[in-house]
C-alpha cells in the first residue's frame, strides 16, 4: 500500500507533473527513469484499467479476444510488491492465455535462491540457475 498506491500512484506522479518525468535515480526507487506519461500509464494499466489515454485503446478486451502464442511467465518470490507472484498469476488469468507455463523462482521449487524483482535478472546465480532453462 505505502509503495505502490501512496508512493508510485500519487507522489512520484507530482514530481514527475513538476519535473516533466520521475528521476527514479535521483530518489532511488524505481529501475529507470519514467516520463510523465508513461507513468500515468503505468498506473492505470496496474489498477487494470487498461484503455490507452491517447487512442483510447482498449487492451483488456484485446488481450481476451487474442489467440496468444505459447507463452512462460516467470515470478520471483520475494518480489513482494511490484510483480509479485499473485500478480502475475493474476495477469495470465486476466488476458486469457491459452498455453502458458508458470515458473516461481525459489528454493523450494529447486533453484538457488528465493529471487527479488530486479535481481531475479542481476545475481549472480542467475546464470547457473533459471537462465539455463531459459537459453534451452
Amino acid at each position: 500500500w505505502l509503495m505502490v498506491d501512496v508512493f508510485w500512484n500519487r507522489l512520484a506522479p507530482l514530481v514527475a507533473t513538476k519535473q516533466g518525468f520521475f528521476d527514479a535515480y535521483r530518489y532511488r526507487f524505481g529501475m529507470d527513469n519514467e516520463s510523465h506519461q508513461s507513468l500515468t500509464q503505468s498506473i492505470d494499466w496496474v489498477r487494470g484499467e487498461w484503455i490507452d489515454h491517447d487512442d483510447h485503446f482498449n487492451y483488456a478486451k484485446a488481450a481476451q479476444e487474442t489467440t496468444w502464442p505459447m507463452t512462460w511467465f516467470i515470478a520471483a518470490k520475494n518480489d513482494t510488491v511490484l510483480g509479485n507472484p499473485s500478480d502475475v498469476q493474476d495477469m495470465m488469468a486476466e488476458c486469457g492465455f491459452q498455453q502458458a507455463e508458470y515458473t516461481l523462482l525459489a528454493k523450494e521449487q529447486g533453484y538457488l535462491y528465493d529471487y527479488g524483482h530486479a535481481d531475479m535478472l542481476t545475481h549472480k546465480q542467475a546464470c547457473d540457475d533459471h537462465f539455463i532453462k531459459v537459453k534451452n
